[in-house]
């Protein structure tokens, strides 16, 4: 049991970093960086740029 938590756990770790990567690297090829450096700093600007780029999980 213990390690399909560990499974699911990193799973998700994965997904996030994926999703993160594609959100900075649409903000950098759109020439937005301070937005990607709010993104980084800030989960509600971060959560907010996910809605507005069309960045689902």
């Amino acid at each position: 049991m213990c390690e399909y938590i560990d499974m699911l756990e990193a799973r998700g770790k994965e997904i996030g970093e994926n999703r993160l990567a594609a959100l900075l690297e649409k903000l950098y090829s759109l020439g937005r960086d301070e937005d990607a450096k709010q993104a980084v700093r800030d989960k509600a600007a971060r959560a907010r740029l996910y809605e507005e780029l069309y960045i689902a999980i």
